[in-house]
């Protein structure tokens, strides 16, 4: 007899990821939780905090964009607080993680020494020790073996995914209009995977950074944009396909954005495709799952490394001289340092060049300090990733405040106040900073309006303006700080003539959303830091560890990366951006998805990585 424990699922069966990964046949593919010794012990379980809080600042970032798109301002809600629990719970997984993975090197530190001391490193993803090759790592990553594992890897999943799944969908209903459907250039019945996908590969193509002064390409933008925006929410979707009107709205995703600024075709020679560019183009019901994400990256990484030796080959066999190489090369960056998103990023390639190539050439005391040196920075990353997950935050309840103000009550009004006239007759208009919730009063009479001024509540920022619609308002008299202040007036002249309480809502709204999406896309810009300088340093390290050549050998290649690292500063240097890529970000929002984005505060260098 059967009891109601017999259909409990059993706690020491084997999840569905590691089912995954225990039938992945990818190359590469760790399969052993073997830790080299008790350096690498901790070394791990440092990683694996850190991953940790990486991981935590992704999720901060990732759930609100995902919760929205499921379920709109309320999914947006719930997104947030998924993201900090994210944030909070997987540095904790990390840190229990770190803990096995240090008791598991103390015990290995005997085997440890003795294969160290034949020149030999630690596979992972065999757990065996090995004299390293870039070339074995080239024929095991970039081979059409490879490319054929990865194929059937990826089928194999979109079938298990779909048994998963259950019966097919019905099929859709016939649309009311094909216009948004045509402007993406995807059937009615797309995925919201395809619709993405489609959206990143039109975007990309007529971006303005790519045609500057071109009217007709950010028309271009702006229209696929908005057709993104409303076919990638559901509910705006629905209404769309049964009504075909659609919201006029500026649609941007975030995380598409960033990828557009910042990973561009030109980069992907020197930092490949970042990991928020896969999991975009991913999206949706197409999802890569964690052995697909590992293939990648170490792919990415030995690409990197054979790309790098390409291009410093020829100084390191002593065809060409060093000022001759630097000068090609200070030529070549000249189109990746054309933006100051670009110059940025040259130059976060460059330190991560030169951090390892001095890790290797150097010893003793220099050795202690570069080690020190690196460990800052990696520190100061972090804390910079994690500062701007908290912007996030705050930001997204801003914005979600004054969404709510947007839509409270009869907004627009008709008549003024003292003398009921239409409001195109006001001479005096009031306009009130609840902390957010603005409203706006019209008089008649401007005696009126000075009278009620007077009496208003001394609790929130105030500004009374005298004038007429057609002729513009000037300020008569003020209440609150100089910054409250300053902010309705800023907000008034972004208004037209009108000047409603909804005129002022909406403004704020826009504002709102502006400074949500700088915060949304310069965290993205943190996080993908963290994956950029890793990968570069493990690519490059490839070069100097690569026993296939001498050790003479290794440390020209070492002088060689030094070399193209500093070309590039000196490109990126010679480009002269007054802005930074803060300051360029503010401008490409408010320009692109018609929201206002006010320039971020001093003091940020074009440097700031």
């Amino acid at each position: 007899m059967s009891s109601a424990d017999d259909d409990a699922p059993n706690p020491f069966a084997a999840s569905p990821e590691e089912v995954e990964m225990e039938e992945c046949k990818l190359p590469g593919i760790a399969r052993s939780s073997k830790t080299k010794h008790a350096g690498a012990g901790l070394s791990r379980g440092v990683q694996s905090v850190l991953g940790g809080v990486t991981g935590g600042a992704a999720a901060l970032i990732a759930a609100p964009a995902i919760g929205a798109k499921e379920a709109g301002a309320g999914g947006f809600a719930c997104g947030l607080v998924a993201g900090v629990i994210g944030a909070v719970a997987l540095p904790v997984a990390g840190l229990v993680g770190g803990v096995v993975q240090i008791g598991s090197g103390i015990i290995n530190t005997p085997e440890a020494m003795y294969a160290s001391s034949q020149g030999k490193e630690f596979d992972n993803s065999t757990g065996e020790w090995i004299f390293y090759s870039l070339k074995n790592d080239e024929k095991r990553y970039l081979s059409p073996d490879a490319d054929a594992a990865l194929r059937d890897h990826i089928e194999n999943r979109k079938k298990r995914r779909e048994a998963a799944g259950g019966a097919a969908a019905a099929p859709k209903a016939a649309v009311k209009e094909t216009g948004l459907y045509d402007t993406l250039g995807v059937a009615t019945d797309a995925s919201d995977a395809q619709i993405k996908k489609a959206y990143y590969k039109k975007a990309l193509k007529c971006h303005p950074d790519k045609h500057p002064g071109d009217k007709e390409k950010k028309q271009e933008f702006q229209a696929i944009s908005a057709a993104y925006a409303t076919l990638s929410d559901p509910q705006q979707r629905a209404r769309y396909d049964s009504t075909g009107t659609a919201e006029e709205q500026a649609g941007m995703d975030p995380a598409v954005f960033f990828s557009m600024i910042f990973g561009s075709e030109e980069f992907e020679r020197y930092v490949g495709e970042l990991q928020m560019a896969q999991l975009v183009k991913g999206a949706g019901d197409d999802v890569p799952d964690g052995a697909e994400l590992d293939f990648r990256q170490r792919r990415r990484a030995v690409q990197l490394a054979v790309t790098l030796l390409e291009e410093i080959a020829p100084l390191v066999a002593g065809e060409i001289d060093k000022p001759s190489f630097v000068a090609a090369k200070v030529a070549g960056a000249e189109e990746l340092v054309a933006t100051p998103f670009g110059a940025t990023l040259t130059r976060l390639i460059a330190r991560s060049y030169l951090a390892t190539a001095n890790a290797y050439l150097a010893s003793g005391p220099a050795a202690l300090y570069q080690s020190v040196a690196e460990a800052a920075h990696s520190a100061n990353n972090y804390a910079k990733a994690g500062g701007t997950g908290v912007a996030v935050v705050s930001s997204a309840q801003a914005a979600d405040k004054a969404a709510r103000a947007a839509e409270e009550g009869d907004l627009v009004e008709t008549e003024t106040v003292d003398a009921k006239e239409p409001i195109d007759k006001a001479t005096a208009i009031i306009v009130i900073d609840e902390r957010g919730f603005w409203s706006a009063q019209h008089y008649s009479s401007r005696d009126a309006a000075s009278k009620a001024f007077g009496s208003l509540s001394y609790q929130y920022a105030s500004v009374l303006f005298y004038g007429a619609g057609d002729q513009g308002w000037t300020v008569s008299r003020r209440y609150g700080t100089p910054s409250s202040v300053a902010k309705i007036e800023e907000r008034v002249a972004m208004c037209p003539p009108s000047l409603t309480t909804k005129d002022l809502r909406d403004v704020a709204l826009n504002a709102r959303k502006g400074i949500a999406m700088e915060s949304m896309v310069e965290a993205a810009w943190r996080v993908s830091v963290l994956d950029m300088e890793s990968t570069l340093k493990d690519a490059t390290s490839k070069l100097l560890r690569d026993t296939g050549v001498d050790e003479e050998t290794r440390k020209k290649r070492a002088r060689a990366v030094k070399s193209l690292a500093k070309a590039f500063i000196k490109a990126a240097d010679d480009a002269g951006h007054e802005q930074t890529w803060q300051e360029a970000l503010a401008a490409q929002i408010g320009a692109q998805t018609g929201t206002y984005a006010p320039q971020p505060p001093g003091g940020a260098s074009s440097e700031d990585v």
